[in-house]
Protein backbone atom coordinates (compact mmCIF):
# COMPACT_ATOMS: atom_id res chain seq x y z
CA UNK A 1 0.00 0.00 0.00
CA UNK A 2 1.58 3.22 -1.07
CA UNK A 3 1.10 6.45 0.85
CA UNK A 4 -1.66 9.34 0.25
CA UNK A 5 -0.32 12.49 2.30
CA UNK A 6 -1.86 15.18 2.53
CA UNK A 7 -4.54 17.12 0.03
CA UNK A 8 -2.29 15.91 -2.93
CA UNK A 9 -2.54 12.34 -1.70
CA UNK A 10 -6.28 12.80 -1.25
CA UNK A 11 -6.96 14.13 -4.76
CA UNK A 12 -4.52 10.82 -5.79
CA UNK A 13 -6.57 8.66 -3.58
CA UNK A 14 -10.19 9.96 -4.97
CA UNK A 15 -8.70 8.84 -8.28
CA UNK A 16 -7.41 5.42 -7.41
CA UNK A 17 -10.12 4.48 -5.07
CA UNK A 18 -13.03 2.48 -6.32
CA UNK A 19 -15.46 4.19 -3.23
CA UNK A 20 -16.07 0.96 -1.57
CA UNK A 21 -12.97 0.26 0.43
CA UNK A 22 -12.55 -0.05 4.41
CA UNK A 23 -10.67 3.19 5.66
CA UNK A 24 -9.61 2.52 9.06
CA UNK A 25 -8.72 5.36 11.46
CA UNK A 26 -8.21 6.14 15.21
CA UNK A 27 -9.27 9.10 17.79
CA UNK A 28 -8.15 9.63 21.45
CA UNK A 29 -11.43 10.04 22.80
CA UNK A 30 -10.04 12.94 25.16
CA UNK A 31 -11.40 15.87 23.54
CA UNK A 32 -12.24 16.84 19.68
CA UNK A 33 -9.95 19.39 18.37
CA UNK A 34 -9.11 21.02 14.67
CA UNK A 35 -6.99 18.32 14.25
CA UNK A 36 -9.12 15.39 15.39
CA UNK A 37 -11.98 17.00 13.33
CA UNK A 38 -9.56 17.39 10.31
CA UNK A 39 -8.58 13.46 10.29
CA UNK A 40 -12.49 12.34 10.83
CA UNK A 41 -14.61 14.65 9.42
CA UNK A 42 -12.64 17.40 7.08
CA UNK A 43 -10.44 14.45 4.94
CA UNK A 44 -13.51 11.83 4.44
CA UNK A 45 -15.92 14.27 3.74
CA UNK A 46 -13.16 15.72 0.72
CA UNK A 47 -12.37 12.26 -0.50
CA UNK A 48 -16.16 11.24 -0.81
CA UNK A 49 -16.44 14.98 -2.89
CA UNK A 50 -13.42 14.41 -4.93
CA UNK A 51 -14.09 10.87 -5.31
CA UNK A 52 -18.07 11.76 -6.90
CA UNK A 53 -16.28 14.50 -8.98
CA UNK A 54 -14.13 11.14 -10.60
CA UNK A 55 -17.43 10.11 -11.20
CA UNK A 56 -18.01 7.50 -8.60
CA UNK A 57 -20.20 7.13 -5.81
CA UNK A 58 -19.09 7.04 -1.78
CA UNK A 59 -19.60 3.78 -0.03
CA UNK A 60 -16.85 3.70 2.02
CA UNK A 61 -17.17 1.82 5.12
CA UNK A 62 -15.47 3.95 7.83
CA UNK A 63 -13.88 1.80 11.17
CA UNK A 64 -12.91 4.48 13.50
CA UNK A 65 -10.88 3.15 16.20
CA UNK A 66 -11.78 4.81 20.05
CA UNK A 67 -8.28 4.33 21.43
CA UNK A 68 -9.40 4.02 24.99
CA UNK A 69 -7.00 1.52 25.77
CA UNK A 70 -4.30 4.48 25.30
CA UNK A 71 -2.13 5.45 28.41
CA UNK A 72 -2.94 9.21 29.92
CA UNK A 73 0.17 10.12 30.21
CA UNK A 74 3.59 8.44 29.03
CA UNK A 75 6.23 7.32 31.43
CA UNK A 76 9.12 5.65 31.44
CA UNK A 77 13.17 6.46 29.95
CA UNK A 78 13.23 8.14 27.00
CA UNK A 79 10.16 7.14 25.80
CA UNK A 80 10.52 9.32 22.75
CA UNK A 81 13.29 6.67 21.50
CA UNK A 82 10.71 3.55 21.34
CA UNK A 83 12.08 1.82 23.74
CA UNK A 84 9.36 -0.27 24.71
CA UNK A 85 9.54 0.02 28.26
CA UNK A 86 6.94 2.41 28.24
CA UNK A 87 4.13 2.09 30.58
CA UNK A 88 0.86 4.85 31.42
CA UNK A 89 1.74 7.12 34.10
CA UNK A 90 -1.53 7.01 36.14
CA UNK A 91 -4.20 4.95 33.68
CA UNK A 92 -5.46 4.41 30.62
CA UNK A 93 -7.74 6.85 29.38
CA UNK A 94 -10.63 3.93 29.65
CA UNK A 95 -10.56 5.05 33.56
CA UNK A 96 -10.26 8.89 33.38
CA UNK A 97 -12.36 10.17 34.72
CA UNK A 98 -14.55 12.96 33.19
CA UNK A 99 -13.74 16.38 35.34
CA UNK A 100 -17.09 18.07 33.93
CA UNK A 101 -18.96 15.27 35.87
CA UNK A 102 -21.51 14.67 33.69
CA UNK A 103 -20.18 11.39 32.79
CA UNK A 104 -17.99 8.73 34.66
CA UNK A 105 -14.93 8.46 31.96
CA UNK A 106 -14.09 11.20 29.69
CA UNK A 107 -14.25 8.20 27.17
CA UNK A 108 -18.34 8.18 28.10
CA UNK A 109 -18.02 12.03 27.68
CA UNK A 110 -15.98 12.45 24.30
CA UNK A 111 -17.11 8.63 22.59
CA UNK A 112 -20.26 10.04 21.93
CA UNK A 113 -19.61 13.75 20.57
CA UNK A 114 -16.90 11.87 18.57
CA UNK A 115 -19.42 9.50 16.66
CA UNK A 116 -22.31 12.40 16.47
CA UNK A 117 -19.96 14.79 14.57
CA UNK A 118 -18.39 12.45 12.20
CA UNK A 119 -21.91 10.91 10.83
CA UNK A 120 -22.40 14.06 10.19
CA UNK A 121 -21.01 13.09 6.49
CA UNK A 122 -23.98 10.84 6.00
CA UNK A 123 -26.03 13.68 5.81
CA UNK A 124 -24.31 14.43 2.45
CA UNK A 125 -22.94 11.02 1.61
CA UNK A 126 -25.73 8.61 2.68
CA UNK A 127 -24.00 5.33 1.54
CA UNK A 128 -21.22 5.90 3.56
CA UNK A 129 -20.89 4.25 6.49
CA UNK A 130 -19.11 4.01 10.36
CA UNK A 131 -18.25 1.57 12.82
CA UNK A 132 -17.15 2.95 16.00
CA UNK A 133 -14.90 0.32 17.99
CA UNK A 134 -13.16 0.64 21.48
CA UNK A 135 -9.80 -0.64 21.49
CA UNK A 136 -10.59 -2.05 25.38
CA UNK A 137 -13.14 -4.33 23.57
CA UNK A 138 -10.96 -5.93 21.27
CA UNK A 139 -8.50 -6.88 24.20
CA UNK A 140 -10.64 -10.04 24.90
CA UNK A 141 -10.55 -11.10 21.17
CA UNK A 142 -7.89 -14.24 20.71
CA UNK A 143 -6.38 -12.50 17.33
CA UNK A 144 -6.12 -9.12 19.59
CA UNK A 145 -4.23 -11.34 22.10
CA UNK A 146 -2.07 -13.37 20.07
CA UNK A 147 -0.83 -9.68 18.51
CA UNK A 148 -0.15 -8.36 21.61
CA UNK A 149 1.66 -11.52 22.58
CA UNK A 150 3.78 -11.05 19.28
CA UNK A 151 4.78 -7.67 19.87
CA UNK A 152 6.37 -8.89 23.82
CA UNK A 153 7.53 -11.83 22.67
CA UNK A 154 9.22 -10.82 19.76
CA UNK A 155 9.89 -6.77 20.46
CA UNK A 156 12.93 -6.88 18.07
CA UNK A 157 10.34 -7.00 14.60
CA UNK A 158 8.54 -3.84 16.51
CA UNK A 159 11.30 -1.98 16.87
CA UNK A 160 12.68 -2.63 12.84
CA UNK A 161 8.83 -1.51 11.60
CA UNK A 162 9.35 1.82 13.63
CA UNK A 163 12.72 2.17 12.77
CA UNK A 164 11.87 1.63 9.19
CA UNK A 165 8.88 3.90 8.96
CA UNK A 166 9.51 6.33 11.57
CA UNK A 167 12.76 7.88 10.31
CA UNK A 168 13.57 8.55 14.22
CA UNK A 169 16.56 6.73 15.72
CA UNK A 170 14.83 4.18 18.26
CA UNK A 171 16.55 3.27 21.34
CA UNK A 172 17.58 -0.58 21.33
Amino acid sequence: MKPYLYFGGLLKLAKDAKGTEVIHTGIRPYGFHAGNVMALIVYPYLLCKYLEKEGKEAKFKFVISINDWEQDALEGPDYHRYPFNIFPKHTILRYVSDKRGCCRSVVEHWGPIIERNVKMIKTKYPKVSFRFIKNSELVSKKICKELLMETLVNPRAQLNLLKKYSGKKVAR
